[in-house]
């Protein structure tokens, strides 16, 4: 449950912190944009299942809450992009 809430906390932060053509232009470099991801990034298994809900049953209501500005396709890049933070983090 506490992997949800600190996945909640990142795409909350990333919805705050960053426009979709920042996201856009950090995927299109190959990078993602900073933001806070805590233990989630070391429990990839855990995080892997709850990003790819997001992209099935779970994100209408995460677009119906006001989750990634309540836009689809900020969903898919903020969600691309916390993967990729996460990979980074691995050790």
């Amino acid at each position: 449950m506490f992997t949800h809430f600190e996945l909640l906390g990142t795409l909350a932060y990333i919805g705050l912190a960053h426009d979709k053509a920042t996201l856009q232009a950090a995927l299109q470099a190959r990078q993602y944009v900073r933001a806070p991801l805590g233990r989630a990034a070391w429990d990839g298994r855990s995080a892997r299942s709850i990003l790819d809900s997001w992209k099935g049953e779970v994100q209408p209501t995460l677009l119906e809450t006001g989750f990634a500005r309540g836009d689809q396709d900020y969903l898919t890049l903020a969600t691309e992009s916390i993967v990729r933070l996460a990979s980074n983090m691995r050790w």
